[in-house]
């Protein structure tokens, strides 16, 4: 008797204890599929909140570009841009390098360097009046890639240049991500 009423309660404890490895099973397995969700969406929403602010970052580089030109051009005292005026804006400015491509296609660097680039998409856009953004691969005046950002200098109405503000991709896109 006492026997079989130790076999029971080893009985009722078994079904017991295998009742709550199951239950733990089904729980582990609920919350890992909760917890994959949830990085999902943080993921999701980092994602979201970080391309947000590369888009305004963006935007606030061809705003200040646009900005820059208009007012190199409401100072032009005659339709030219000397790389000593580059020189002088590029050291207040918040760009890496500004550089500025003439109605020729002639592109000038603060230092005196020029590069035809009459042929770029940028160029050709500027000189139809847009403004915009440009990703250079192979940058004739540094050794990598530039995030260029570009808006037309008008003197008297009439559109003499190109000023590009350029950020060094790689500097600059990882100051974004981080």
């Amino acid at each position: 008797m006492k026997r079989r009423k130790l076999l029971q309660e080893l009985g009722s404890v078994m079904i017991l204890l295998v009742a709550i490895i199951i239950l733990f099973h089904w729980y582990t397995t609920q919350n890992r599929e909760r917890m994959v969700e949830r990085n999902k969406n943080y993921a999701t929403d980092s994602a979201e909140i970080k391309a947000t602010q590369v888009n305004e970052e963006f935007k606030n580089a061809l705003n200040l570009i646009a900005t820059y030109a208009y007012f190199v051009g409401e100072s032009l005292t005659e339709p030219e841009i000397t790389s000593q005026i580059l020189k002088e804006m590029e050291s207040h400015s918040l760009f890496d390098a500004l550089l500025f491509a003439s109605a020729d296609g002639i592109d000038h660097a603060s230092d005196g360097r020029t590069f035809d680039v009459s042929g770029s998409e940028f160029f050709i856009d500027v000189m139809s009046g847009d403004n915009g953004t440009a990703v250079i691969f192979d940058c004739h005046f540094f050794n990598e890639t530039m995030v260029c950002f570009y808006a037309p200098i008008l003197y008297e109405g009439k559109i003499i240049g190109v000023l590009r503000g350029a950020y060094l991709a790689e500097e600059y896109l990882q100051s974004m991500i981080s």
